[in-house]
C-alpha cells in the first residue's frame, strides 16, 4: 500500500538565492549534523568563491528536494528537516544519495506503518 506521495521540483537558482540571503542559517535549518559534515567536507577545499558557491548549491539542491518530498509524503506537520537525512552512499561528487529517517520523521513513519521510503531523482 502506498501511504503518501510527495513531489518537489526546485530550481537551483532558488536554492542559490536562499543560500546567498541566509547562508549558514539556512544550512543549519535543513541539514542534520551528519549531513553538515558531508557538506563541509564537500565544499571546504573549493579555491574560488564562485566555484564554491556553485558547489554549495549543487550539494544542497537535491537534498532540499528530497526532504521536501518526504515531508509532503509523511503528511505530518512539525517534522523537522534535520530528522530526514539525505546522505551520500559513498564519497564522490556523483555518489547516489541514501535516505534515513530519525526522530520525529521516523516516529511518524513507524506509526503509519511505513517500512520503505523510495524516491527518484532526475
Amino acid at each position: 500500500m502506498i501511504y503518501g506521495i510527495g513531489t518537489d521540483l526546485v530550481k537551483v537558482t532558488r536554492i542559490a538565492s536562499t543560500l546567498n540571503r541566509f547562508g549558514n542559517q539556512f544550512i543549519n535549518r535543513i541539514l542534520s549534523t551528519q549531513e553538515r559534515k558531508e557538506y563541509d567536507a564537500y565544499t571546504k577545499d573549493k579555491s574560488q568563491f564562485l566555484a564554491s558557491r556553485y558547489q554549495c548549491t549543487v550539494s544542497l539542491t537535491p537534498r532540499w528536494a528530497v526532504k521536501e518530498a518526504v515531508y509532503k509524503a509523511l503528511g505530518s506537520p512539525g517534522v523537522p528537516f534535520q530528522s530526514i537525512h539525505v546522505l551520500a552512499q559513498h564519497q564522490g561528487i556523483r555518489s547516489p544519495l541514501v535516505l534515513e529517517l530519525e526522530g520525529k520523521a521516523k516516529e511518524v513513519a513507524e506509526k503509519s506503518g511505513i517500512t520503505v521510503v523510495c524516491w527518484f531523482q532526475c
